[in-house]
């Protein structure tokens, strides 16, 4: 069964115990972590074990599930130093995964622009960017196996995995069943003529990437590429959904990229598609 899920950073709140209450108070229960939450850096080297006993007790508390992580860190940043310390910031996360229930971390395949990881660079498409993405990938996979997590990378166009068919190129080079996939809609495309468009590279995607989709979410973007509340823009979640439960995806639908006064209409349209009142 498909479950709603949303990401923590949605709230602007610096004290998790009232960020999940308010996550709960909206009827969601699984929620994707970012340790800036907490008043952390993202990407922290170091989380003392009183923030893990907070953010453990405030979920449990609440009856939230924490699904996941985030250590999107720029996997080909042009500065080694970076990617060094984004492996070991990944590291500190994982060694927190079991305290916080949680087996998934995700990741960004990254860019060659060193500023913005989410902007695209004309080297991303090189042999060399993507030599670079497998070996920071390899020294992530150790990881992912000494404290027996999973580890997600999103189809992004702006990052050298920008589509899913590089995205099952990767999985194919790695070979290794800690990698996984998670599916935004939202990123297979920046503009498209027709909701139809949409829909076959959405059918693509699922049909490339099926048995390796660990996580969806669920951002929704209009024809000319604007991102809006889900519902609002113009990607067929209807479709979307009925694609995943026909690979008989089980994971989470998580929600992000809106506003935090936007939850209430996003989640009551994504609910009813979810458990087919639609």
């Amino acid at each position: 069964m498909i479950q709603l899920g949303i990401f923590a950073r949605t709230w602007d709140s610096p004290n998790v115990q009232t960020l999940f209450k308010t996550i709960k108070g909206h009827g969601l229960e699984h929620v994707h972590f970012n340790m800036s939450c907490c008043e952390l850096p993202s990407q922290p080297l170091e989380i003392p074990i009183e923030i893990t006993e907070q953010v453990k007790t405030a979920a449990i508390e609440n009856k939230i599930s924490i699904i996941g992580l985030s250590s999107t860190f720029n996997m080909i940043h042009p500065d080694s130093k970076v990617r060094d310390e984004g492996i070991r910031s990944l590291e500190v996360l994982a060694s927190c995964c079991s305290s916080l229930g949680t087996r998934f971390i995700s990741l960004c395949s990254g860019t060659c622009d060193p500023i913005d990881k989410w902007r695209w660079h004309p080297e991303n498409a090189s042999t060399a960017s993507w030599k670079q993405l497998v070996q920071t990938l390899e020294k992530a996979v150790v990881i992912a196996e000494k404290y027996q997590i999973y580890l997600g990378i999103e189809p992004e166009e702006a990052n050298v995995i920008s589509n899913a068919r590089k995205a099952r190129k990767l999985l194919n080079e790695i070979r290794s069943d800690r990698i996984k996939i998670i599916l935004d809609p939202a990123n297979l495309f920046d503009s498209a003529d027709h909701t139809s468009q949409i829909n076959e590279l959405i059918d693509a995607a699922v049909y490339l990437l099926h048995n390796d989709i660990w996580m969806a979410h669920a951002k929704d973007r209009d024809l000319m590429g604007n991102i809006l509340t889900p519902g609002k823009g113009d990607i067929d979640f209807k479709f979307y959904v009925r694609k995943l439960k026909e690979i008989d995806f089980n994971g989470y639908l998580v929600m992000h990229g809106l506003e935090a006064q936007h939850v209430p209409s996003a989640y009551s349209y994504l609910n009813a598609i979810v458990t087919g009142c639609t």
